[in-house]
């Protein structure tokens, strides 16, 4: 197994070398986004290649462990988050998340996913490690995407969180996307949205505030 583990390794990383894009790497480099290897390669074509591998979570497990960009991203998409090799090192993986792109992907495809993704949020959205709080908040947008559906409860607990202090631009964008999918819930949800930004309009960041009241407004129409 190995073995095998090791020579689909390989080829995946031949395939991502066929597709490298220096110039991208550069740019993302330039822009401060700095991985220890990265191929420049795009997002659709690792998606294309991730269809081949799709659900072998031994073999995410092993590109996981690679310093590659790209082998991160596969990994994300092909591992399948209910396995228990998944739960199993969920802790570890989260505390290696070094890029806001990894975050943002892991939280969309991973946790969201996770049985207790709801739990795990409450618990990471507290976290100083702004990856790991970049995690939960893609997660939770994409949850309630998904699932369509989250307890009062649990949205009061969240609700507390929407106002702190934290302007990193990956976050906000994370938590504007909350707010408008649980917009899109249920007229009670608009309506109790519409109401949490108006009243909290001094507290929270004015880019979530005009994103997310663009959103309602539309909804309204």
């Amino acid at each position: 197994m190995q073995d095998e583990l090791s020579d689909l390794s390989r080829k995946i990383i031949k395939k991502i070398k066929i597709h490298q894009d220096g110039e991208v790497s550069s740019k993302m480099k330039r822009n401060g986004i700095v991985y220890k290897i990265n191929y420049g390669v795009s997002i659709i074509y690792l998606r294309k290649i991730a269809q081949q591998y799709a659900n072998n979570t031994k073999l995410a497990l092993r590109l996981w462990s690679s310093d590659i960009r790209e082998a991160k991203i596969i990994a994300i998409l092909i591992a399948n988050p209910v396995d228990k090799e998944i739960t199993d090192n969920l802790h570890r993986m989260v505390s290696e998340i070094e890029h806001f792109e990894i975050a943002e992907l892991f939280g969309n495809k991973i946790i969201s996913n996770l049985p207790n993704c709801i739990s795990w949020c409450l618990k990471s959205i507290e976290s100083e490690n702004l990856f790991v709080n970049c995690a939960a908040w893609v997660a939770l947008a994409t949850y309630v995407q998904d699932k369509k559906e989250i307890t009062k409860q649990d949205w009061n607990l969240f609700s507390k969180y929407i106002s702190s202090e934290n302007n990193n631009i990956f976050i906000v964008k994370s938590k504007a996307r909350f707010l408008r999918m649980l917009s899109r819930l249920s007229k009670d949800y608009l309506t109790r949205i519409d109401l949490f930004i108006n009243q909290n309009k001094e507290n929270i960041d004015i880019r979530i505030f005009e994103e997310v009241k663009t959103e309602i407004d539309f909804l309204k129409s």
